[in-house]
This record gives C-alpha cells, sequence and structure tokens, in this order.
C-alpha cells in the first residue's frame, strides 16, 4: 500500500472513529501519517515559520484547524491563541469568480 493510499484510510478511518480508533489507529500508523504530511506540503513548525499574518491550515491535538500566524510563534483561531501546533500547510489563493 502506498502512502496516500494509507493517508486515504487514515482519513475516512479517522473522520468515522471514535476518540478511542482515532487513537489506536494513530498509535500504529504514525509514521505513515508524519510521512504523508511531509510529502504533501507540510512544514513542521520546528524547521520553519510562515511570514507574520499568514492564514494556515495547521496539525494540532490530532486534528486540523484554520489559524493565522502572527509572528514570534503565536498562532491564533477565532482570537484565541492555539497551542500544540506540529505543522501548517499554506492555503491557496482563494478562488477569483467571474463576474
Amino acid at each position: 500500500m502506498t502512502i496516500e493510499q494509507k493517508a486515504e484510510v487514515w482519513l475516512t478511518d479517522f473522520n468515522k472513529g471514535g476518540g478511542w480508533r482515532k487513537a489506536a489507529w494513530l498509535a500504529g500508523h504514525a509514521a505513515a501519517v508524519e510521512e504523508y504530511k511531509e510529502l504533501n506540503g507540510w512544514v513542521k513548525v520546528s524547521e520553519r515559520l510562515p511570514e507574520a499574518y499568514t492564514r494556515c491550515l495547521v496539525y494540532c491535538y490530532d486534528d486540523y484547524r484554520l489559524a493565522t500566524y502572527l509572528g514570534n510563534g503565536v498562532w491564533k483561531l477565532n482570537g484565541m491563541q492555539l497551542y500544540g501546533i506540529t505543522h501548517y500547510k499554506l492555503l491557496t489563493p482563494p478562488i477569483k469568480q467571474k463576474q
């Protein structure tokens, strides 16, 4: 099974299962999840941070959230500071609608 297939299985199972199923799956497939994130544009915050005031998709506490990086290691979501962020992914530009 390729890493992409493992990641697809992970995402499907993760979204269906309860907390104990998620934890069990993550424990058995942590390496595959890490490899998938690195191969698809995910950046470790320990290696590099985005520019200040950049909105990103972040991975923290086994969940994905949209957050804004304010600089100096501070991430915010709806005015509240987020902790535990291990990876982020820059967002693509918004879709331009035809007028």
